[in-house]
């Protein structure tokens, strides 16, 4: 409301005059904008930007707490078998469920993000000790293993869990994000539906991987560069002798 004061020669008031404009439509319009940049449009859950910004409030009140803040990484199983064999439709309304499903198990502080694809992250604080995160693991896996029925379809599904814990308040949500995922990888490597704790060892066998995938790629464009190989462009893995 913008209002100002009518006065005389003299400068005494005479009269008022305001102005009222109702902004409930702008107002609504911003916090949608404002939604939609912080949430999945899909299942409407945090996105990566607002799991970061939850992620970044739990670990700085650690420092106020000798508890610790967990994050934890999912990727749903032959996610690509479903949306492949049934369909995108099929493949979204899952992730739909699967989001809902999350949110009910989980306690009303934590926070359950859609990374994108089949990916889903969740922060929790005021972690106990490695046995707490690990009956968030669990029971996370118990839900998911309940038949999901969609459309005239049941089917099931099981995720690999990467699991970090952290008691510093200074530690980066990236670098954390990073290593529930690498963790989460060896999770995949290992079985289906299971979980895996991180522990640094875990960069340090990742690096050396890295080191020599990219050895061997630039191995492999020097040989074919060579006149003697018959050609100047790479030759791919997938093409015939």
């Amino acid at each position: 409301m913008n209002e100002c004061v009518v006065t005389d020669r003299e400068g005494r008031p005479l009269h008022f005059i305001s102005h009222v404009e109702d902004i409930t439509a702008r107002k609504q319009a911003e916090d949608k904008l404002t939604h939609q940049a912080m949430h999945d449009s899909l299942t409407d859950l945090p996105n990566r930007v607002l799991f970061i910004d939850r992620l970044s409030i739990a670990l700085a009140r650690l420092q106020r707490s000798e508890s610790l803040v967990g994050v934890l990484f999912l990727d749903l199983d032959r996610f690509k078998l479903i949306n492949d064999i049934l369909g995108h439709d099929c493949g979204d309304e899952l992730l739909k469920k699967v989001s809902s499903r999350l949110v009910d198990v989980l306690r009303p502080t934590d926070t359950v993000a859609r990374l994108g694809g089949d990916e889903f992250t969740i922060v929790c604080d005021d972690i106990d000790d490695e046995k707490d995160i690990v009956t968030v693991a669990n029971r996370v896996a118990e839900t998911l293993s309940k038949p999901f029925v969609i459309g005239q379809k049941e089917m099931r599904v099981t995720a690999s869990i990467g699991i970090v814990l952290t008691d510093n308040p200074g530690a980066e949500p990236s670098v954390l994000l990073r290593n529930a995922d690498s963790a989460m990888y060896r999770a995949k490597e290992q079985s289906e539906s299971t979980y895996v704790l991180f522990d640094e060892g875990m960069n340090a066998r990742a690096t050396e991987r890295m080191s020599i995938e990219q050895a061997l790629h630039g191995a492999l464009e020097r040989s074919c560069t060579n006149p003697s190989c018959g050609s100047t462009r790479p030759r791919s893995w997938a093409s015939k002798p």
